[in-house]
């Protein structure tokens, strides 16, 4: 009876002879409306990680996909904290990397085909004290840059505009 199991694995797929193909696939769906085809959940507040996915011995490729082609209005991924009004000393993202030359970034946003409208946007609204961004360093030795923006191919427009057509002090 699974409603009672306290340890173990209620399902076990062990693929580890698989070169190609997919160990479980769940497709063909095109009724979907308001249903799921994957529901993880747990109101558990001692859960410390209740998913994992480790794929340590990945070297190239991309371990996690999103593909959301047809999104208009949409978002291909959501991270929802709004009725947590708790958040402290943890965040709803965080990445982290303990690579000491990241030629390419630890985290890319690459967007050259949008000729207008926005690439992105950060809004805090309700924010009365502290930083709407903060970029630090506490580097002692630092020889780089901080912060750089470079528009070197750019022959008109502004590289970086500030606007704060509100503020009477500071």
């Amino acid at each position: 009876d699974l409603l009672s199991l306290t340890s173990g694995k209620a399902v076990d797929i062990n693929v580890n002879g698989l070169t190609s193909g997919t160990a479980l696939e769940i497709t063909g769906n095109t009724a979907l409306t308001s249903g799921k085809l994957l529901h993880l959940e747990t109101s558990s507040s001692n859960a410390q990680t209740p998913v994992i996915i480790s794929a340590n011995g990945v070297d190239d490729g991309k371990i996690v996909q999103v593909n959301g082609n047809g999104i208009t209005t949409g978002h291909a991924l959501y991270l929802d904290g709004l009725a947590g009004t708790n958040i402290g000393s943890g965040s709803l993202l965080k990445l982290e990397s303990g690579s000491t030359n990241p030629t390419q970034g630890i985290m890319q946003v690459i967007a050259n085909s949008v000729s207008s409208g926005k690439i992105m946007q950060i809004q805090g609204n309700g924010l009365t004290s502290g930083n709407g961004f903060l970029l630090s360093s506490s580097s002692s030795s630092l020889t780089g840059t901080v912060a750089s923006v470079v528009a070197n191919s750019a022959s008109a427009g502004t590289a970086v505009g500030v606007s704060a057509t509100g503020m009477t002090t500071g």
